[in-house]
């Protein structure tokens, strides 16, 4: 590791789209707050999820298009 960055998690979304950003400011004149920075939250839609996990070498998905199994 060393400090350097590692690849080892993938997220993939197919026909995604966002829906809602939300900004978020906690009041920086608040003792309690002070160390908080801003906050961004991104709400997605998508048709298609895919998760990779390199370093361990597994993976999901879910394709809501895709037909139900038993």
């Amino acid at each position: 590791m060393e400090g350097k960055q590692e690849h080892f998690f993938t997220t993939r979304l197919t026909d995604s789209t966002i829906v809602d950003i939300d900004c978020h400011m906690p009041h920086c004149q608040d003792e309690g707050k002070r160390e908080f920075t801003q906050l961004v939250k991104v709400s997605l839609a998508y048709r298609k999820i895919e998760w990779e996990h390199v370093s361990a070498g597994t993976s999901g998905a879910d394709d809501w298009r895709a037909p139900l199994e038993a």
